[in-house]
């Protein structure tokens, strides 16, 4: 409705163009009218040459160029102008309150502390050395050789200290090498001995077990006694005295193999039965 009534807005009056519009389009009308008639008539009019036999064939011929059809252009249209819109009111917004913001207050950064520098000793300045005395030279030179002297006698005395204490070790056990030895051919001496005796002796009659008696005997070199005296008794005089006679009997005793091992006094334990 409301495009119906535009043109009346703009009143009855001439307007300027529109027949020439009209007569324009319908010029063209009539000239696609004739381009369309005679198009169909030419495609259906029959080929005269259709029976004709070709030998060879027809030059090439290039196709009419195409016919640009001409568009009626459409009536320009007139449209309203659109009425203006009222602007809108501007929305008036409040004002924000200001914040009051509370900003603390900065602390203050401690203060770095002072790199101490440690204290610059002073280089003390050389000075200038005195020449040496020939008498000081020959005093250092003398307690030198007085000092290796000293070193010298001193490990010579700790030398022979061990030496002298290496030679003691050695002459103890030579001497209980020795003793020992004696000791045993002192043993072995006595050992013959008694077997001597022992086979001399007559036990009386009635005797309880095997009993000892110790006699001390003074000797000879040869083995010869010189005397016989009883040092402890069997419990048996009648023992006692049997043992006595045994040892006179065997005079001379035998003597050691080892000449150094005589004794001129002796104890002999002697029993009855050999043990």
């Amino acid at each position: 409705m409301s495009e119906l009534a535009a043109p009346r807005a703009f009143g009855n009056g001439p307007q300027p163009g529109k027949n020439a519009s009209i007569a324009l389009t319908a010029l063209v009308h009539g000239l696609l009218a004739l381009f369309l008639f005679y198009g169909i008539n030419w495609q259906t009019r029959p080929n005269e040459f259709s029976n004709i036999e070709l030998y060879s064939a027809p030059p090439a011929v290039a196709p009419p160029p195409p016919v640009e059809r001409a568009v009626a252009k459409p009536e320009p249209r007139v449209e309203p102008r659109p009425e203006p819109k009222p602007e809108p009111k501007p929305e008036i917004k409040p004002e924000p309150k200001p914040e009051v913001a509370i900003k603390e207050k900065p602390k203050p950064e401690p203060k770095p502390k002072p790199v101490e520098k440690p204290p610059v000793k002073e280089m003390p300045t050389e000075k200038p050395q005195p020449k040496p005395d020939a008498r000081e030279i020959e005093r250092k030179r003398l307690e030198e050789e007085l000092s290796r002297e000293t070193s010298r006698i001193e490990r010579q005395k700790r030398q022979a200290t061990q030496t002298a204490a290496l030679d003691s070790e050695l002459a103890r056990l030579g001497e209980a090498r020795a003793h020992a030895a004696a000791g045993k051919a002192l043993a072995s001496w006595i050992d013959k001995i008694k077997l001597k005796v022992g086979g001399n002796v007559i036990a009386p009659p009635g005797l309880n077990g095997n009993p000892e008696a110790e006699f001390a005997v003074s000797l000879l070199p040869d083995g010869g006694l010189i005397e016989v005296k009883l040092k402890k008794s069997s419990g048996n005089k009648a023992l006692d005295e049997a043992i006595e006679r045994a040892i006179r009997k065997s005079d001379p005793l035998p003597r050691p193999d080892d000449p150094g091992v005589f004794q001129r006094e002796l104890n002999l334990k002697i029993r009855p039965y050999p043990a």
